[in-house]
């Protein structure tokens, strides 16, 4: 029997964590990205289920292009907008005291 640490969703939760994300240090300007990111990945996600044909059925295809789509425009979002604010001076995290 494999334990569940050991599987896919063990070994991606153990990865997230060495991230070590402190989400106290993001500034404003860091959280409007952050829902910018998510916003967009969401909104991709829905126009791709939304002209996706045959999307009941629902199998690895339409699945995958969906989240795919969502995945790509975060990413995009999200480094995009890293850099513009980069080249303005504007911060995404404060910085260690």
């Amino acid at each position: 029997m494999q334990n569940d640490d050991d599987g896919l969703a063990g070994r991606i939760g153990r990865k997230v964590n060495e991230l070590d994300i402190d989400f106290s240090r993001f500034t404003v300007a860091g959280w409007l990205v952050v829902l910018a990111t998510v916003g967009n990945g969401v909104l991709a996600g829905w126009l791709a289920f939304a002209n996706v044909r045959g999307r009941n059925a629902m199998d690895n295809g339409p699945a995958l292009l969906i989240g795919l789509s969502g995945l790509v425009a975060a990413i995009l979002t999200f480094f995009g907008l890293r850099w513009i604010l980069g080249r303005l001076g504007v911060r995404i995290v404060r910085g260690i005291d």
